[in-house]
């Protein structure tokens, strides 16, 4: 019966080291990608953490769309449970991501100006991901 209850393989989650290969600039440094422009909200990724993020969005994509399957098969529920988790895990991933390269090269650069907005905003921010489990 077990054989019966796994009709779909499991998706694979993202374990990797959520970290990209090398290390964004710091603020300031040569190489540093700024997201704050005068004329309005930008952000900037580097080259290589876009190509990252992109593959992760991929492959979160592709389990969303095996749990969709899951469901219409009528699999298990603890399995889709599982596979939920594992999409869920895989977004906190790339939003670390995400909020690092932003304090590295928005808030930290931002605060050095002085810009009175920059730590309400990312406040906000924070409050709102502490509430998801991010």
């Amino acid at each position: 019966m077990d054989e019966q209850r796994n009709l779909n393989p499991p998706v694979a989650s993202t374990g990797a080291d959520p970290r990209p290969d090398r290390e964004a600039p710091e603020a300031g440094e040569a190489g540093a990608i700024t997201c704050h422009l005068p004329s309005g909200r930008r952000g900037k990724i580097s080259p290589q953490l876009r190509r990252d993020l992109e593959r992760r969005m991929n492959r979160i994509e592709g389990q969303v769309r095996g749990i969709k399957g899951m469901i219409d098969a009528g699999a298990y529920c603890d399995d889709i449970l599982h596979q939920i988790t594992a999409v869920q895990n895989a977004l906190s991933a790339v939003a670390r991501l995400i909020l690092e390269s932003h304090i590295r090269t928005c808030v930290i650069p931002r605060l050095k100006e002085d810009d009175p907005d920059i730590l309400e905003e990312f406040l906000r921010t924070v409050r709102a991901m502490m509430r998801t489990g991010v």
